[in-house]
């Protein structure tokens, strides 16, 4: 009976810290996001990927880092134009280090969100252009 008791206690302990946790975890996320939010502009996202897109050759990390903020106030701002513009950035990172698969999603992803609005558009070519590279070397690879 008494070892019920303990493992009854136990089973208690463990699961209300991960309940526990799970919320805080979520309130963190919360937090995140309306951090994005508030310190997110059409500018500050135009300034990180121009800076993101001059060192992606030389320094992929740094360059990395800078596309997944832009990309995360983008997507808070529900700006696709930015948005698809980050996918190309990271297409060419991927495609800087060799890592084609990576590159081809992004080049999708890119395509998909600029397809409609900004069919017309710079970075349009440039996720079309990446889709053809990746999808030639890929060919190749496979074959």
């Amino acid at each position: 009976m008494s070892r019920i008791a303990v493992i009854s206690i136990v089973f208690v302990c463990f699961f209300s810290e991960l309940s526990i946790g799970q919320k805080l975890n979520k309130k963190a996320t919360k937090e995140t996001y309306k951090s994005l939010q508030s310190r997110s502009s059409v500018n500050e996202v135009s300034r990180l990927l121009g800076e993101a897109d001059e060192i992606k050759i030389t320094n992929p990390a740094d360059a990395l880092d800078k596309v997944e903020e832009a990309l995360g106030m983008s997507l808070a701002q529900k700006d696709g134009f930015n948005e698809g513009k980050c996918y190309v950035i990271l297409g060419e990172i991927n495609e800087g280090i060799q890592e084609w698969k990576l590159a081809l999603e992004n080049y999708t992803r890119a395509n998909q969100k600029l397809v409609t609005d900004y069919s017309e558009s710079a970075e349009r070519k440039r996720a079309l252009q990446g889709l053809g590279s990746m999808n030639l070397k890929l060919n190749f690879i496979f074959k």
